[in-house]
């Protein structure tokens, strides 16, 4: 049979460097950028293009921005979870070797 082992530790490292993703994600901002390419380049055709691939550029970031919330958001969730689940089995055994002194 498996072994599944749990490092709280390493759930909230891995939960602080997917916010820092986060975090750097939500600061992509290409689309404000663009608009100096007609300047730029007067007469140009592709500058509407270029408009365009920004505010992708921009949608993606903030799809992976969300992504990456609702990743460290489980992952956290999972850790406190564990750290409960652990608390309470680690109460329970204590319970019955308190009882089992007895005999």
């Amino acid at each position: 049979m498996g072994e599944v082992r749990v490092s709280s530790e390493e759930l909230k490292r891995v939960a602080d460097e997917a916010e820092d993703i986060q975090e750097t994600a939500e600061t992509i901002e290409i689309s404000s950028s663009t608009g100096g390419v007609g300047d730029a380049m007067p007469g140009a055709t592709a500058v509407g293009d270029v408009a365009s691939a920004g505010t992708f550029i921009d949608s993606v970031a903030q799809s992976l921005a969300d992504a990456f919330g609702s990743f460290t958001s489980a992952v956290r969730s999972a850790d406190e979870d564990y750290n409960a689940t652990d608390q309470t089995a680690s109460l329970n055994f204590e319970d019955v070797a308190s009882e089992l002194e007895d005999y």
